[in-house]
């Protein structure tokens, strides 16, 4: 993981506000969001976590997604022939959908 993106999850999910570069963090009442070059890709608010690609399938999105997933759920996103997927790790299987073929972002309660 970069130091960027564990800084950046760290302040997502101890409710601080964080910049730097291109990912930026920020809280308002009980609500997170993660931005990645101003782009929206994780949303906060109690227990439920919203995940968005922000039409950019790239190695630094994933990895930034795939922390939050990681402090949060045993889901993570992976990538297979250009499609990205979900995997339930408790299941050991994949959820059966392309979230960026079929929509852009994804709500995990």
């Amino acid at each position: 993981m970069r130091k960027i993106t564990n800084e950046a999850v760290k302040a997502f999910y101890n409710g601080e506000n964080f910049r730097l570069w291109n990912t930026e963090v920020k809280h308002n009442w009980n609500i997170a969001k993660m931005y990645l070059h101003g782009n929206l890709i994780a949303t906060k608010q109690g227990n439920n976590i919203w995940i968005s690609g922000a039409g950019c399938r790239t190695n630094t999105t994933k990895e930034r997604i795939n922390w939050v997933l990681w402090y949060f759920t045993d889901l993570y996103v992976y990538q297979k022939k250009f499609n990205w997927y979900v995997w339930a790790i408790h299941m050991k299987e994949y959820i059966a959908f392309d979230i960026w073929n079929e929509f852009d972002n994804v709500i995990i309660f």
